[in-house]
């Protein structure tokens, strides 16, 4: 007899998890995705606005070595012909610091020519004479403070969890956002000494989106999986009955064998505070942080820099978080080789001024590219997307939450799992990954 299995959320994690049941387990399950919204995709949205092509949601992914999770699923999909590489211009980064644009050197012998080389020396003397920490979790700014100095984790990783994360250094786990370099520090004592270890691997990184917009993947997924997908189905109550659980969705009950949880931690708050308060008050612990996402287009080359785009440190008092300059990145998705495409992200966790509507955000983001790019000209294309509950923030003790998330799941049914960018790591192929890694775990346990 098949198993029935529902997917709660037709994001990238849950499209990709019902990929990989129905590649393992052929005709022995029956998948069905229920969406509360009226699109597939989640937080993977591409748009066309008089001619451009706009995200919403995340640009791109990064591969290494000609690989990853999702360069394996968009071969799956037969998508491989539609990989975009970043230019070589978009190797050139930039941060707003002192109140004007500077270029992020990219070798030894350009740091010598940039205003950070007095920091970074310094950085470099303080790591090497810095004693390993002795906390197994602490904030990124604490680690990168004690271990770098605070100029290099207000410059520099101030901005760069703002990109990532949008969320404050002061509150994000080291542990669970940058688990590298705190393995770096527990296996050579110093970052410096770990790069001078690693010199000799190799490792090629490119960035890489899809020429018609991430969302021409999860729409692919979406067409090629055999099980339904059931949009506008508001999932809000769980039962159990026996061996079997009892979803509530909408107005009816439907009885699975498993149900696997592909939405974000506060969209299960309610829902598990019905059968826990202590595991509502755990989900509570992984908040998400606001984003307001600004694209703008051009039909002339209006940019009068190269690169992928530039960050701005919290401490510039800046309304934006950073640009983003798609034509210069990712020009093979422009309509004609003159187009300007930008976009302008505004929130996160220093926040103090988040637009109320739409056109305070345009407002915002049209001063920041006047100011900071001297683009005056209004644009022949604008569009916004304000999202309240956008980027999950991994904050200091998040492993330990999670585990102790873990561990009332298993307590209150095994039949439960959690996926989702809550929990094991935010990126599109962290997504895609731990959805492959479930699926596989599924069936050989289930013998499916």
């Amino acid at each position: 007899m098949k198993k029935k299995i529902a997917i709660i959320g037709a994001g990238i994690s849950g499209l990709s998890l019902a990929w990989y049941l129905e590649k393992y387990a052929g005709n022995k399950v029956e998948v069905s995705i229920y969406e509360a919204s009226n699109r597939v995709g989640g937080f993977v949205h591409t748009i066309s606005e008089n001619g451009f092509l706009f995200e919403q949601g995340p640009h791109s992914w990064r591969c290494e070595n000609f690989s990853s999770p999702l360069d394996e699923l968009i071969e799956d999909v037969s998508l491989s012909q539609d990989i975009v590489e970043a230019s070589l211009d978009s190797k050139i980064r930039y941060i707003y610091y002192n109140k004007k644009l500077q270029k992020l050197p990219s070798s030894i012998f350009s740091l010598w020519k940039s205003p950070f080389k007095g920091m970074m020396f310094k950085a470099i003397c303080k790591d090497l004479f810095t004693r390993k920490g002795r906390l197994e979790d602490e904030s990124i700014y604490n680690f990168i403070s004690r271990r770098l100095g605070v100029d290099i984790a207000e410059t520099f990783f101030d901005p760069l969890a703002s990109g990532i994360y949008a969320g404050d250094i002061s509150k994000l786990s080291m542990l669970s956002t940058f688990p590298i370099l705190k393995a770096h520090e527990n296996t050579h004592g110093s970052l410096i000494w770990a790069a001078f270890a690693n010199r000799k691997k190799r490792i090629k990184k490119t960035i890489r989106t899809l020429k018609k917009g991430m969302q021409s993947l999860t729409d692919k997924l979406a067409c090629h999986l055999q099980g339904n997908i059931e949009l506008e189905s508001d999932f809000h109550k769980l039962e159990f009955l026996n061996s079997k659980i009892i979803l509530h969705i909408n107005e009816r009950k439907v009885e699975v064998d498993h149900i696997f949880l592909a939405i974000p931690a506060n969209n299960l708050l309610s829902i598990f505070k019905q059968q826990s308060e202590k595991m509502a008050s755990l989900f509570e612990e992984i908040p998400s942080n606001r984003l307001a996402v600004v694209n703008i287009g051009y039909n002339e080359n209006v940019l009068k820099y190269k690169g992928f785009g530039y960050l701005v440190p919290s401490n510039e008092q800046q309304d934006i978080l950073g640009v983003i300059w798609d034509s210069s990145a990712f020009p093979e998705q422009s309509a004609s080789q003159n187009e300007t495409r930008l976009s302008v992200m505004i929130g996160g966790g220093h926040c103090k001024n988040f637009p109320a509507d739409n056109k305070e955000a345009i407002d915002m983001a049209l001063r920041g590219v006047r100011s900071h790019l001297n683009i005056d000209q209004m644009p022949d294309a604008i569009c916004v997307k304000i999202i309240q509950n956008a980027i999950p923030q991994y904050n200091v003790g998040h492993s330990e939450s999670l585990k102790a998330i873990e561990a009332e799941i298993k307590a209150l049914s095994p039949k439960i799992t959690l996926l989702c960018n809550s929990f094991y790591g935010i990126s599109l192929n962290d997504s895609v990954g731990y959805a492959k890694k479930i699926a596989y775990e599924y069936c050989c346990s289930h013998a499916v």
